[in-house]
């Protein structure tokens, strides 16, 4: 049999052989995955419901926000209404309720009205100027004199009109003037929103068909609703003034959910007001598509396994897989340790571009400046920690650290500016815990709401210490094993200078590529090989022309030049005199 006959054996053998596996594998997983796919695309079906429901929030609330930002009043003149009313300035009345009128007609806004407390009247867009006592809607109106809200808010209410009716209004309240100092402000804007209006808008967005959406106040009554209507009046029903008649399951993404007779219900409320959104949806609605998918599964694993087959044969058969495998490997940790160096000179980059900008002497200015009433930040010991993390000197950061921690104890210092320091160190100090520092720690790094968790300074001294050290291990574990190496490789030229000492020569000796010695060398010693190999023959050259009478063709010969004029013209180049003349005025002094 021909060597090319053997390979295309051998091709089939282990084609066949991954082939079998891969039916034993698409049997077994294919069973587990049947097992767990309907809980599975149960669940992720409702995560896209969830997600609808939140999207649906989103857009109502960023709607009442457009809304809110987009009605505009005169305050300032709004606030002198009695006094114009009093002068008889009526054009300058005109204008105010011409503004009113102008809101009205906003195609959301069903009225504006503005309350003046201490005056006891109101100006509104339907009624004009009127007494609290003949306003329809005087008693919701009185109920601000007793609010607990400074500037806005919004709730959703039943509005009186002039005709004894009412409708149900999301109304927004703001007070004039925006800041006040009283306990009340000097009169409160009342703007009822025209929910109806709003439910039109949102079915417009969106086309709920085989489910119901609904938004609803305090008490669980549905204001805003689109969709099915006839699945809260089957399934709604549980939602009874705000409670819930059965325990409701918190989901990983924070909604309630709900099943009562075959519906699915999920509730979310809103964190800033007093509503929230139902979302109803039958049960058999989510899992109608899962033998779909389920064949779409199937047929990619299928396809996947039946590549992996093939392409493990043909690496099997012509037994390059354990090479390939190696040098994978090989490259793989080269890339790591490069961007792992890569990272770590761009952070130590970042803390020499902190010290230059506090060491600045507009940026000192502004520091004097800030603190002519206080105790002033301590920069330079701040310096001092930036320095001791450049360098990799974790005694001199410790030491750094307790000058911080004993400048305030010794001053004396309240908490709350304790806090605030530690603050602006923690900030600064950002750039220790960027990168892959969160990834590698399974953590989004520290939190600056932890500080003021502490009632002792002792207590924020300590965990700022246990984070800086976590920055401090994680940034400088591979340059402290470069060092080691760097190091044993230094000690071995300083005892073999009179050798012929290469970077091939040292990758025998180390099993470290020339490339890498090359690059450690000027990363760490910001020298050549030839470069630092030179510095130490000079320096072992110079001992022993001072403390020896060893000729000069003889200390050549030690620091590793054959030839004594090209060691000559070498000290020459490099201390400015030959070896003789420095022996003879080293010996003059």
């Amino acid at each position: 049999m021909t060597r090319h006959s053997r390979k295309r054996s051998n091709l089939r053998e282990y084609f066949f052989y991954f082939l079998v596996l891969s039916i034993i594998v698409i049997v077994f997983t294919g069973s587990f995955y049947f097992y767990f796919s309907l809980k599975t695309l149960e669940e992720t079906s409702i995560r896209n419901r969830e997600e609808s429901l939140l999207l649906m929030q989103n857009t109502f609330e960023n709607l009442i926000s457009q809304i809110d930002n987009s009605i505009t009043l005169s305050s300032s003149y709004f606030q002198q209404y009695k006094t114009y009313y009093d002068q008889g300035k009526y054009t300058m009345l005109l204008q105010l309720h011409e503004e009113l009128n102008a809101i009205s007609r906003i195609k959301y806004v069903h009225n504006i009205s503005i309350y003046y407390r201490d005056w006891g009247y109101t100006v509104s867009s339907d009624l004009g100027i009127a007494s609290l006592e003949y306003y329809p809607d005087a008693l919701f109106l009185r109920s601000l004199n007793n609010a607990d809200f400074r500037y806005r808010k919004m709730l959703f209410r039943s509005r009186l009109l002039r005709n004894g009716e009412n409708i149900t209004v999301l109304t927004m309240i703001r007070s004039i003037p925006v800041y006040y100092s009283t306990e009340f402000p000097d009169a409160w804007v009342v703007i009822d929103i025209d929910l109806s209006s709003l439910n039109g808008l949102m079915e417009e967005i969106f086309h709920v068909t085989d489910s119901f959406f609904s938004i609803q106040n305090g008490q669980g009554i549905p204001l805003v609703s689109i969709g099915n209507s006839s699945m809260w009046n089957s399934a709604g029903k549980i939602l009874d003034y705000g409670g819930v008649n059965l325990s409701a399951e918190i989901s990983p993404t924070g909604f309630e959910r709900m099943e009562y007779e075959g519906y699915l219900i999920l509730r979310t409320r809103s964190p800033e007001w007093e509503w929230s959104f139902v979302y109803i949806e039958p049960y058999t609605s989510l899992g109608k598509d899962w033998f779909g998918r389920f064949f779409v599964s199937a047929v990619g694993v299928t396809a996947i396994v039946f590549f992996v087959s093939l392409l493990g044969s043909f690496f099997f058969s012509r037994r390059v897989f354990n090479p390939i495998k190696a040098i994978f490997e090989k490259t793989n940790i080269v890339k790591a340790n490069n961007q792992k160096l890569k990272e770590t000179d761009l952070i130590l980059q970042k803390i020499d571009e902190l010290i230059h900008y506090n060491n600045r002497p507009e940026q000192k200015k502004i520091n004097l400046e800030k603190n002519e009433a206080g105790l002033p930040y301590p920069v330079p010991i701040e310096n001092e920690i930036y320095r001791a993390f450049r360098d990799g000197d974790w005694d001199k950061f410790e030491a750094a650290a307790a000058s911080f921690y004993d400048y305030y104890i010794e001053k004396q210092t309240g908490l709350e500016k304790v806090q605030g320091a530690y603050l602006r160190l923690l900030c600064a100090s950002g750039v220790f815990f960027s990168g892959n520092f969160a990834l590698k720690n399974n953590d989004e790094g520290p939190d600056y709401r932890q500080i003021f968790t502490f009632s002792s300074i002792a207590g924020i001294n300590d965990w700022m210490l246990d984070w800086f050290s976590r920055a401090f291990n994680y940034l400088y574990a591979y340059k402290r094993t470069q060092s080691r190496l760097l190091k044993d490789i230094c000690r071995y030229i300083d005892t073999h200078l009179g050798d012929d000492i290469t970077a091939k020569g040292l990758w025998r000796q180390f099993n470290y590529h020339p490339s890498a010695l090359h690059k450690l060398f000027r990363e760490e010693l910001h020298l050549t090989l030839k470069g630092y190999v030179n510095s130490r023959r000079i320096e072992q050259a110079r001992e022993l022309l001072l403390n020896t009478n060893l000729k000069v063709q003889d200390i050549a010969a030690q620091v590793g030049y054959l030839h004594t004029q090209s060691f000559i013209a070498f000290f020459r180049q490099t201390v400015h005199c030959t070896p003789a003349e420095y022996r003879r005025q080293a010996g003059g002094l």
